[in-house]
């Protein structure tokens, strides 16, 4: 949030990347969060880009979505996999 707020201030530009809501579409729903939550929380990240008006985004290529999963590999290399996450209720 204070990312924002500093955007909001204008002491920082923040473009969001075209694949982050993809990423975080596929993580949430690695995690068992169905789709109609999935997309609810997707809107609440779009609402609050735009209430710190920090919903410009750069367009999306393939090499972004190449460069998206890409970064999926070496995180799931990085990171121990946590198999007894339970979804929540939003």
């Amino acid at each position: 949030m204070k990312v924002l707020e500093k955007h909001r201030k204008g002491e920082l530009k923040l473009v969001v990347s075209p694949a982050s809501p993809i990423k975080a579409s596929l993580t949430l729903q690695s995690h068992s969060i169905n789709t109609e939550t999935t997309a609810k929380i997707l809107k609440l990240m779009r609402d609050k880009l735009a209430e710190y008006k920090a919903n410009t985004y750069t367009p999306i290529t393939l090499e972004a979505i190449a460069k998206t999963l890409e970064l999926k590999k070496k995180q799931k290399t990085n990171t121990p996999q946590h198999h007894n996450i339970q979804p929540h209720q939003y």
